[in-house]
């Protein structure tokens, strides 16, 4: 028998072109053949024991590639490797707290998913901008991430990289910073009115929740129009 060998090769991939190479009985000749429609180049030797073949054109998929050696008495040997081509790139989901559409903090959870036509998701990483990203880091389905300083309307995208080294589109959610207090305005009340109800009212920033608490007069449910709040004092 023959000897013959092939070098490893990274499987999946996303490269159509490969450098086959291996290691082989002194002198013996060696043909390259597939079982997809993959473009096979010459086979050349760079020493006595040595056989390299370029390959283009691979196929998405599964390639396989049988190595055939013939001795110089006539005996063959054999070796067979597989390629798997996956072009196709990753997709993914990003939701920021859960779906909550405000936080008063810069750090926030993030949480993730992810499908690849073969698999398996590796790696994936961060930006605020979409520019400056963070370090790839091993993929999961949970994250912690910080927002960038400044109350507003803020964006984190996410990327996601496979086994084969395909990227993904980068791919978002938002969330709106506020750290910021409400402001609160009280209308005057006069000084004395003949009377023992009251209605207490104001503005304040549209949203927010607001009570009223008063220990000298009983207090009733606060109403909100906007940005306009009232309260009967009684």
């Amino acid at each position: 028998v023959a000897d013959v060998s092939i070098d490893p090769v990274a499987t999946p991939t996303n490269k159509t072109s490969l450098l086959l190479s291996g290691s082989r009985e002194a002198n013996a000749g060696i043909v390259v053949e597939a079982n997809t429609a993959v473009t096979i180049g010459a086979v050349n030797y760079p020493t006595a024991t040595r056989w390299t073949c370029q390959l283009d054109g691979l196929q998405e998929g599964s390639n396989r590639f049988t190595v055939a050696a013939t001795d110089d008495y006539g005996n063959p040997g054999s070796a067979i490797t597989t390629v798997v081509v996956d072009s196709v790139k990753p997709i993914g989901t990003l939701v920021i707290n859960n779906h909550q559409a405000q936080t008063n903090i810069v750090f926030v959870g993030l949480k993730l998913t992810a499908s690849d036509n073969l698999g398996p998701i590796e790696s994936m990483r961060f930006s605020n901008d979409g520019s400056s990203w963070s370090v790839w880091q091993d993929y999961r389905t949970s994250a912690q991430w910080s927002l960038p300083q400044g109350d507003g309307e803020k964006t984190v995208q996410a990327q996601l990289l496979d086994a084969a080294g395909n990227v993904s589109a980068a791919f978002s959610d938002t969330i709106t910073l506020d750290t910021i207090g409400p402001v609160l305005t009280l209308d005057p009340l006069p000084a004395s009115t003949g009377t023992e109800s009251q209605l207490l009212g104001g503005t304040s920033e549209a949203g927010a929740t607001l009570s009223v608490l008063s220990p000298q007069a009983f207090e009733g449910a606060v109403s909100q129009n906007g940005s306009v709040w009232e309260c009967p004092l009684t």
